[in-house]
């Protein structure tokens, strides 16, 4: 029955996209994790070319996008906003 019950309250959830400022992303996402909100930023790692050397950098994949997992009330809303 406990099982059951989780499954039901998973199904209420639904993954929402969040436009944010371009290279704040990793900032949006910590702040929403703090709140205890479910946030997926997919990251890529991509080379790039400095003057004397080369490096590599992790950017998002969607740049001013982040993914929220959760029933959209009007508490969320506001955490979000």
């Amino acid at each position: 029955m406990i099982h059951n019950a989780l499954t039901m309250a998973d199904d209420n959830l639904a993954w929402y996209v969040i436009h944010a400022q371009t290279r704040k992303e990793s900032e949006v996402e910590m702040a929403l994790q703090r709140q205890g909100l479910e946030i997926f930023l997919p990251m890529l790692t991509v080379p790039s070319r400095r003057r004397d050397r080369k490096i590599t950098l992790r950017v998002p994949l969607f740049p001013g996008y982040l993914f929220i997992n959760t029933q959209l009330d009007t508490t969320v809303f506001h955490k979000v906003i």
